[in-house]
């Protein structure tokens, strides 16, 4: 997904335009899910996902990135 966003970010017209604006929608709604998921206990018990993953932290810092690459905009 990061290659297409990457692409995305070389397009012209209403695509890119679109994607933005639906990225841009859902990262709280994304951020929330990797709280969740984050604080879902049977999943370290299981083995699924490491003790401190800070999988919230790791998206955020995705986000940022694609952020000064003029990707994701904030407010948009």
């Amino acid at each position: 997904s990061r290659n297409w966003a990457q692409q995305l970010r070389q397009d012209k017209g209403a695509v890119p335009r679109k994607f933005r604006e639906a990225l841009n929608q859902v990262i709280p709604e994304a951020e929330k899910w990797l709280c969740t998921i984050e604080n879902t206990t049977e999943l370290v018990k299981e083995g699924y996902l490491l003790k401190g993953s800070n999988l919230v932290n790791q998206f955020q810092d995705e986000i940022r990135e694609l952020r000064s690459q003029g990707v994701v905009v904030h407010g948009a």
